[in-house]
């Protein structure tokens, strides 16, 4: 009897991995630079606020940097103080982007 209720017991835990809480996850705000590392997000914040159109698009053209478009529902990986790293929902892409970004 015990084996069976470790087995029941260790076959819900695994399920309960698998049901997302709709609180779990935030919603993308329009306009807002995202990036695959923490580092190229600084940069391009760092060129915003120069106001280097031309340096920004070459972030954009190198793929380094995305603008992601409103609505997106993403999953919180890691937060720091001012950035944030998100999955986004039914992908295993991580990009990093600044916490105002997501709500």
């Amino acid at each position: 009897m015990k084996k069976y209720f470790c087995i029941v017991l260790l076959i819900l835990s695994s399920l309960s991995c698998f049901a997302q809480d709709s609180s779990n996850y935030y919603v993308t705000k329009g306009n807002y630079i995202f990036a695959y590392t923490e580092s190229d997000l600084d940069k391009a914040t760092r060129i915003c606020t120069q106001k280097d159109t031309a340096a920004l698009q070459q972030m954009i053209d190198q793929q380094r940097i995305f603008i992601v478009k409103q609505g997106l529902r993403v999953y919180v990986v890691k937060k720091k103080f001012s950035t944030v790293l998100v999955r986004f929902q039914g992908m295993t892409l991580e990009l990093w982007t600044v916490n105002e970004a997501i709500q």
